[in-house]
Parts: C-alpha cells; sequence; structure tokens
C-alpha cells in the first residue's frame, strides 16, 4: 500500500525496479488484476519495471464515494472527485514509489487519466500508450452504453457476478478476439475475492462528468504518443480513438481488425507488447508533428 494524494493506494509490481517504469492505468471500475499477471510479467520481461493499480473507489484502494439509494440507482452523495484528482493519485504514487518519469499504458478511462497526465504532467512522462479510449470534448460523442444485449456486471453474488462478468466481457471483445471462459470465471473469481463494490463505477462516472473537457488541449501533448483501438469497439467506437491520435502531435496509430473493447486476449498480447516496447524504446522512431 502507497500513501499517496491523501488516501491508500494498493499496487503491486513486476521486473527489476532499477528499468525503467511502466505504469498501467485500469479502466472505469476496474481492478487493477484485470491486467494479467502473466501480461505484466511479459512486459517486465522487455525490459520494463511494471506497476499496476488500484483506482481509488476499488479493489483494496480508499473508497471515498459516499452514495445514496434514490429510485434512479446508485448515485455519489457528495461533490465527486475528477479525473485530475486520479491523475493526481498516479503521480502520487509514482513519488511513492521514487518514479521521476514513467512510461504509462491506458486502456479506456485509464486512457483519458494518461491523456490528462500529458497535458498537466509532461514532465512524469516518457511515452503513452491509449488504448480503447477517447477526448472528452463539446462536439465528441461519448462512449455508448446503451441497447446492448448484455448487462454490465451489477450482481454481488459470486455465481451471478461471475455468469455476468463472462458474458459482458465476451461481448465486448468482440468475436474475433473473445477470451475463454475458464479464463475469465477465474479472473472474476479473483475479482469477487478481492471484493466487488460500486463505488469504482459510480464514482469514476461521476469524475468523468465533472471533469472539463480537454480534447481542445490535445494538440499541446509533446509526449510521444502511440493509439491502440479496434475497429469493433461497442463502447468507444474507433472514430473517437482516430479523432484523438489525430489531435496529438508526434502521434502513432495502430488499428487492430476485429478487436472489440476491454483487457486483451492472450492471442493479441504478442503483438499489444511488441507495439508498446518498440514505441518505448530509446531508439524508436517518431512521428513528424504536423
Amino acid at each position: 500500500m502507497a500513501h499517496a494524494n491523501g488516501i491508500e493506494i494498493c499496487y503491486d509490481t513486476f521486473g527489476d525496479s532499477s528499468s525503467p517504469a511502466l505504469l498501467l492505468e485500469a479502466g472505469m471500475g476496474n481492478q487493477m488484476i484485470e491486467w494479467d499477471a502473466a501480461l505484466c510479467s511479459a512486459l517486465a520481461a522487455r525490459g520494463f519495471w511494471v506497476i499496476r493499480y488500484d483506482h481509488r473507489d476499488v479493489g483494496k484502494s480508499s473508497k471515498v464515494t459516499q452514495l445514496t439509494q434514490p429510485a434512479a440507482g446508485p448515485a455519489a452523495s457528495r461533490t465527486p472527485y475528477s479525473f485530475l484528482d486520479m491523475v493526481h493519485d498516479a503521480t502520487g504514487l509514482l513519488d511513492w514509489l521514487g518514479v521521476d518519469q514513467a512510461h504509462v499504458v491506458g486502456i479506456s478511462m485509464g486512457g483519458c487519466l494518461v491523456q490528462l497526465m500529458a497535458i498537466h504532467h509532461r514532465d512524469r512522462l516518457r511515452t503513452i500508450t491509449l488504448m480503447q479510449t477517447f477526448a472528452k470534448g463539446a462536439d465528441l460523442p461519448g462512449p455508448g452504453l446503451g441497447g446492448f444485449p448484455v448487462k454490465m456486471p451489477e450482481s454481488t453474488e459470486k455465481e451471478a457476478f461471475l455468469q455476468e462478468f463472462v458474458a459482458w466481457e465476451q461481448f465486448i471483445s468482440g468475436a474475433r478476439y473473445r477470451r475463454d471462459t475458464a479464463f475469465l470465471r477465474a479472473q472474476g473469481e479473483a475479482l469477487h475475492a478481492r471484493g466487488l463494490t460500486i463505488e469504482g463505477r459510480v464514482g469514476h462516472a461521476a469524475a468523468m462528468a465533472v471533469t472539463p473537457d480537454w480534447y481542445a488541449q490535445l494538440p499541446g501533448i509533446t509526449t510521444p504518443t502511440l493509439v491502440i483501438h479496434g475497429d469493433a469497439d461497442p463502447l468507444v467506437p474507433v472514430e473517437l480513438g482516430l479523432a484523438t491520435a489525430k489531435a496529438i502531435p508526434c502521434c502513432e496509430l495502430l488499428v487492430i481488425e476485429g478487436w472489440g473493447h476491454g483487457f486483451p486476449a492472450q492471442s493479441l498480447w504478442p503483438q499489444l507488447i511488441e507495439a508498446i516496447a518498440t514505441h518505448a524504446s530509446p531508439n524508436a522512431r517518431r512521428a513528424a508533428a504536423p
């Protein structure tokens, strides 16, 4: 546990602490273990000190959101924190670990946090990788959650949660890179054992709602950037990833055919590890700014 930004943050690491740090930012309501340990170890084997952590309100990190139970469902009962507060959690964790600069990879909501790190804390970054993410802007649509044949997991009873978790993860991933049922059930059991809360999803959604738009600030990002998106993403359409990549100077783009949303299937790991490691290499060729 790290004490950072006034809260307790649960984290773990893989690899040699003398290697360049690679910080992994999870998505909305996700626990750090959804960055699979084997994937983290494989990244560490490429020469990184890999750090994963639980965002505030999820897993074993501090729960800061107080909930009410109105008829429409649970909601935050106080002024919510913003994505910038969560960015300060991340930089506070780096401070705790003695890391001056890190490569940072963010998936979904985690990619939003990484963009804001690049806007407000560029001195802490070596490179950034944005996966399945978007930038909030007045003229851009947000992620879509409506009209799906399955629902996001809501149950806390173990078997009901496992069924919802497997169905949801297999749906959003897309048919081409659908993760194995046994793999997902094992991960779901680990998530359940660590403790399920709804504060994360509610608190993180409220944080996004109160965070000012930042799309117009993307052209000011100077950190070398890699955008990775699947063209079958049902939550964050690939057009949002393309718009983000287009707005950031010195940005490279990797579109993966048939990939949906969510943490990657094992069949995608080699391609993603190679892309991240190549991008983070000191000798990487950078796209020229327009």
